[in-house]
């Protein structure tokens, strides 16, 4: 049987761009030194021991202009980024939709910014790592994506 993940984004009421939707209750650990923000302490332990990288070529254009768009608007915009690039695993974003104050979450690590975000799965996963969308669409004020 296959497994879904599911994710939810939560669409800027006032900017029409993208930001995760935070769930989580922990304690976080904030890494010195680092951009990173751990949630969990054994996480941040052992990055301590990861070398810091140089950032990735992409492909991704950085200072394409943010266009605020309604919510069922960004969803489409959203799936088909996803279908497209499969930036869950790629890191191959389109930035314009993710709003600038943008924050990743997880039950290990907490990342601020699309760019820390996309560089961060590029380097989790392999080349030739792949993605399937199954849905992406408008629930309440959130996006769910399950894949």
């Amino acid at each position: 049987m296959r497994g879904l993940t599911a994710a939810l984004l939560a669409a800027h009421v006032t900017t029409g761009m993208l930001a995760p939707v935070r769930r989580s209750r922990r304690v976080r650990v904030v890494a010195a030194a680092s951009e990173e923000d751990y949630v969990n302490p054994v996480t941040e332990f052992l990055g301590r021991f990861i070398p810091k990288q140089a950032p990735l070529e992409l492909g991704v254009d950085w200072d394409r202009t943010k266009t605020p768009l309604p919510l069922g608007d960004l969803a489409q915009a959203l799936d088909r980024g996803l279908r497209a690039n499969e930036w869950f695993v790629t890191g191959r974003v389109l930035p314009e939709l993710f709003a600038d104050d943008f924050k990743f979450e997880d039950p290990d690590v907490s990342l601020t910014g699309i760019r820390n975000y996309a560089e961060g799965v590029a380097r989790l996963f392999g080349e030739d790592a792949r993605c399937e969308v199954i849905a992406c669409a408008p629930r309440g004020e959130d996006i769910a994506v399950d894949w």
